[in-house]
């Protein structure tokens, strides 16, 4: 879609197919941070939602005033909102934006988000970028 990507994976050997189409590969997910306007996330677990978006190298950490981070995972409602605080404190816009569709609508760019934005702009922002990769995008 002509877009910048900067990425992280905890096992970097999964980035390859994507580092040969241009996509920049970070040592964290604080460094995507650093080099993003946008973060998406999406992890298996609760733990590991908070590391990645809450700890010391965590996307937070490097983020910028402004930036959005979109977490694709799905977690537990009360780390979504403790996340949604701590951003909030830093100028940072965070969505909680749990996807449905599995590996077969990722491939076919027929994902849906459910997302939980709280600010109608924030969330046409992301709406754009989602669009790239769902057809079924609901503000809740």
């Amino acid at each position: 879609a002509g877009y910048k990507t900067n990425i992280f994976n905890r096992s970097p050997e999964k980035c390859k197919p994507l580092e040969q189409i241009g996509a920049i590969l970070k040592e964290s997910p604080k460094q995507v941070a650093v080099a993003s306007d946008v973060i998406f996330t999406m992890v298996g677990y609760p733990k590991d939602v908070r590391e990645s978006i809450l700890g010391k190298e965590g996307v937070i950490a490097g983020a910028k005033a402004g930036s959005i981070i979109v977490d694709m995972s799905t977690s537990e409602p009360s780390l979504a909102q403790e996340i949604y605080n701590y951003a909030n404190s830093k100028g940072i816009h965070a969505l909680d934006a749990p996807v449905s569709g599995g590996v077969g609508g990722a491939e076919q760019g027929t994902l849906t988000f459910l997302v939980g934005a709280g600010n109608d702009e924030v969330f046409a922002q992301a709406q754009t970028l989602l669009a790239h990769m769902g057809k079924n995008i609901i503000n809740c």
